[in-house]
């Protein structure tokens, strides 16, 4: 059988082989997959802040290459003072990409978060660029921001975001760093295996063909594990492989004593 149609045939064979290979990484930046990196350190004297804020002013003037630009901006995160942070909020909404992607992750190494948080909320309110929106959103996690939630629950659920779902990593990684409790349902509904979940017949007309399966599963295969983490992080520990095992223990003592509602 032709792995095309062992993808319809779902009663014969649960998984197609397509789906037990590795898929190999895209050429370009996994947005979702962003790190922060570790806080800055820590600078006490306003005098240096100022003259690591003037080198940066230099480097990014010597050159028009975007990314190096962005390069530049990048090592200012790897200090941490008022001064620093002033001068990366400046470019949050930056109309260089790489720069907006940078400058959201220099704001979130600095140690006043609740300024941190409050400019990158504002940067992603009207924010329409997929990477920058993704470096965002764990930039608002890990700041502890709560109040993206709402942002995080719609790109969540964003349904043409490309082959591996980058939004749908970001978001999840949002929920999971501010252990977002009301996020739970959210985040289940992800769980369960989109080739599994399909009760079509392979002669169903409504049954999509191979190729919009394979690019399912493996956009699937791509999140999966940032909603599994989320959901671990949420719960203290808890891990669930399916939807409906994570609607079971939604109605247990465990999830009630942890606020846990379905």
């Amino acid at each position: 059988m032709k792995p095309g149609l062992l993808v319809l045939s779902l009663v014969t064979l649960a998984v197609p082989s397509w789906a037990q290979e590795a898929v190999a990484p895209r050429d370009s930046v996994l947005w979702g997959e962003i790190a922060i990196g570790d806080p800055g350190v820590r600078v006490t004297d306003g005098s240096v802040a100022r003259r690591k804020v003037s080198q940066f002013k230099a480097a990014a003037k010597k050159t028009k290459d975007k990314q190096e630009r962005a390069e530049a901006l990048r090592k200012l995160g790897d200090w941490d003072h008022p001064e620093i942070l002033k001068e990366a909020k400046k470019h949050l909404k930056s109309k260089n990409r790489f720069m907006a992607v940078e400058a959201a992750i220099v704001v979130a190494r600095q140690s006043d978060k609740k300024t941190a948080g409050y400019k990158l909320l504002g940067a992603l309110k009207n924010e329409r660029r997929h990477d920058v929106i993704c470096a965002q959103l764990v930039a608002l996690g890990t700041v502890g921001n709560e109040k993206g939630f709402k942002a995080a629950q719609k790109w969540l659920h964003y349904k043409t975001d490309g082959p591996r779902n980058e939004l749908r990593k970001a978001a999840a990684r949002y929920f999971g760093l501010i252990k977002a409790k009301a996020a739970f349902k959210d985040l289940a509904t992800y769980l369960d295996d989109p080739v599994k979940r399909n009760t079509l017949s392979v002669d169903d007309p409504l049954n999509p063909p191979p190729a919009v399966w394979r690019k399912r599963w493996e956009a699937w295969e791509a999140y999966y594990p940032y909603v599994r983490d989320a959901m671990k992080a949420i719960t203290d520990g808890e891990t669930f492989e399916t939807t409906t095992e994570a609607r079971g223990w939604a109605k247990t003592g465990d999830a009630k004593k942890l606020g846990i509602k379905w």
